[in-house]
């Protein structure tokens, strides 16, 4: 237990130290990501059919909005780095189970689509390219993860993250 609160700690100075010096670039990237997307579907040029998700539209449809403690945020950080060592894009062809992974929190397709739909974060007539092209959102990946986080008792987080949160970070704090 000890040692996991070692590495929490020192991931906790990484990952506020990488922020704090990516502010403005991030700044950046969401500015175009409200414009055209994911950092991704910028990249590729892809254009969105003006039905972008807003935080504020979450709110306004009735959504329940969770605020993660210090410790969350720092467990959400610790998840992340684990998963993708940070990087937005990181894609890996063959995940332990064989399938692929993909960006920040290595989301399976279908698990992404389970948890945007259960959470009404994207709308449940989408065709499955639409939920793939979603899946690279970071803003959307962070949000399904924070009300994962929300209603935790209800998540098998084993299934879901099982080598980081079996093997590295253990389960979200409350």
């Amino acid at each position: 237990m000890k040692n996991k609160l070692w590495i929490l700690a020192g991931l906790a100075i990484l990952v506020g130290l990488q922020f704090s010096i990516r502010t403005p670039f991030a700044e950046d990237i969401w500015e175009k990501s409200i414009t055209a997307g994911s950092t991704l579907k910028y990249a590729l040029g892809w254009q969105p059919d003006n039905k972008e998700l807003k935080s504020d539209d979450w709110e306004s449809k009735g959504i329940k909005q969770y605020t993660l403690t210090h410790r969350q945020e720092v467990w959400t950080g610790a998840l992340e780095w684990h998963e993708s060592s940070g990087v937005k894009t990181a894609i890996n062809p063959k995940d332990k189970d064989g399938t692929p992974s993909y960006y920040s929190f290595q989301w399976k397709p279908s698990t992404f689509k389970h948890y945007a739909l259960r959470y009404k974060l994207l709308p449940n007539n989408l065709e499955d390219a639409d939920f793939f092209n979603w899946m690279s959102d970071y803003r959307l990946q962070k949000e399904i993860v924070t009300r994962m986080i929300g209603e935790r008792e209800n998540i098998n987080w084993k299934r879901e993250f099982p080598h980081t949160v079996k093997y590295k970070i253990g389960f979200p704090p409350k």
